[in-house]
């Protein structure tokens, strides 16, 4: 079955037309199964060529005599994504316990590593809000990964991704100081 995949869309200045750009790969749908809502479609311009589109939580499925195709949902989603941005969802960031980093968009997203030397968080000072804590852009930091030593020990470290719906920020990463070595007198 030929399916559709990794749609890379462009946008017109004036915003009212796009071209879209699909991977055409031979593949078995693995969807097939999955209940569907059948429609059948006929071109007004040649009655003797009937389809039948299908839909389901998967794709969407065209079927004629002698073709069968698929476009999975998640295709569709972003092409819509790069046509209209509000239509999806801003960065999904999740973190492990280990401070490794995913970052989930449908539209180009933007990464940028900062640091801070403040304490994280600030203790609220009495009968106020708590102070901002301020952050500063690591230069050239902007991949999903940042060494350790591109930070100061005792200073903390946050992924800040960027995509045309919104801002996730990291949970702050604080870089540990090197354990003391105690000195004993002689």
């Amino acid at each position: 079955m030929i399916t559709l995949l990794n749609p890379r869309t462009v946008v017109a200045a004036d915003g009212k037309s796009c071209t879209v750009t699909l991977d055409i790969v031979d593949q078995p749908f693995n969807a097939m199964l999955v209940t569907r809502v059948s429609h059948h479609h006929t071109n007004p311009d040649n009655p003797a060529h009937p389809r039948r589109i299908q839909s389901s939580s998967e794709a969407v499925f065209l079927e004629s005599p002698k073709f069968k195709g698929a476009i999975p949902n998640d295709t569709i989603a972003a092409i819509f994504a790069a046509i209209a941005p509000q239509s999806t969802f801003a960065p999904a960031v999740s973190q492990s316990k280990d401070g490794k980093i995913t970052v989930a968009s449908e539209t180009p997203v933007t990464l940028q590593w900062q640091v801070t030397d403040e304490v994280k968080p600030h203790p609220q000072v009495s009968g106020g809000p708590r102070p901002e804590v301020v952050w500063t852009d690591i230069p050239g930091a902007t991949s999903g990964a940042l060494a350790d030593d591109a930070i100061k020990p005792g200073q903390w470290k946050r992924l800040v991704a960027i995509n045309a719906s919104g801002r996730f920020e990291s949970r702050p990463v604080q870089r540990p100081l090197p354990p003391i070595t105690p000195v004993t007198p002689q």
